[in-house]
């Protein structure tokens, strides 16, 4: 086998790998989480960024518009996974983040999962569009117990 043959061909794979990360990166997007007791309820207030130079598409099951129609948080407490108990339902569609734009959500966790008082939660959102992973980091939230 040729030297320079398998020299080229390592470059153009090379190349390859760079172009596909330089395109992956342009379909990035950044989510923020924030959450917090209200009562027994948990409000979570999810803000999707693009910092990018074109518009990303959010699939509909992702974005929250239409309230939480698939398992899109990790919620644990004393290293047990909180249980999602959501219908599973159509959303509406898909939401459009132009570029440089964001959209914010606010969606009451204990509509799809399971959760109790006096329990301290971590949380993060995460989700996977097309065919990228995106995540919040995570946020702790503590729902107070019951009151004497």
């Amino acid at each position: 086998m040729n030297i320079r043959a398998v020299a080229v061909g390592l470059a153009v794979i090379a190349v390859a790998v760079m172009l596909f990360f330089v395109v992956a990166e342009k379909r990035r997007l950044n989510v923020l989480l924030s959450a917090e007791a209200h009562g027994n309820k948990v409000l979570a207030t999810v803000t999707f960024f693009n910092p990018t130079d074109t518009d990303i598409q959010l699939e509909a099951s992702n974005s929250l518009a239409d309230g939480i129609s698939r398992n899109v948080f990790e919620i644990t407490a004393d290293g047990e996974r909180a249980a999602y108990r959501g219908e599973a339902k159509e959303p509406m569609g898909a939401k459009t983040i132009p570029a440089g734009g964001k959209f914010s959500v606010t969606v009451t966790l204990n509509s799809a999962y399971q959760l109790d008082s006096g329990m301290m939660y971590r949380i993060r959102y995460r989700a996977d569009n097309e065919g990228r992973e995106i995540r919040s980091d995570w946020v702790d939230v503590e729902i107070p117990g019951a009151q004497d």
